[in-house]
C-alpha cells in the first residue's frame, strides 16, 4: 500500500505475482494456492534470523495489545443469566425475560 502496488485482485482474495515479488523481496517463501493465489507464505530460518529483533518486538506488542482491540467497546452485548426475580419470602431465582414478563413469581 505504501508503494501504491495493487497486490490483490478478486476483492482482495487473490494474491497476485506482485504480492509474490514483494514477499520474495522481504525474504519470504511463497507458494501458489489454487483459490487464493500466492497466499501460502512461510518465513525461512535465515529470514527469521535476519529480522529476529523486529519479530520479537512484534510478538511482544501483539500479545500486549491483543486483549483490547481498538473500536471494541465492552465485552458481550448479551448474556444467558436471565432476570433476578423473587417473592415476598425473600427467595430469589433467575428466570428468562419471557418467564418474568409472563406474570408474578411465587414459591
Amino acid at each position: 500500500m505504501t508503494r501504491g502496488i495493487k497486490d490483490t485482485s478478486h476483492q482482495g482474495r487473490w494474491h497476485n505475482e506482485r504480492f509474490r515479488a514483494l514477499g520474495k523481496e522481504l525474504g519470504l517463501t511463497l507458494e501458489h494456492h489454487d483459490k487464493l493465489g500466492w497466499s501460502v507464505t512461510s518465513v525461512p530460518s535465515n529470514t527469521r534470523e535476519l529480522y529476529r529483533d523486529e519479530l520479537e518486538e512484534l510478538a511482544f506488542v501483539l500479545v500486549a495489545y491483543r486483549r483490547h482491540e481498538p473500536g471494541r467497546k465492552g465485552g458481550r452485548k448479551s448474556n444467558n443469566n436471565g432476570v433476578s426475580a423473587g417473592c415476598g419470602c425473600g427467595h430469589k431465582i433467575r428466570v428468562s425475560r419471557g418467564a418474568y414478563d409472563a406474570g408474578p413469581i411465587y414459591c
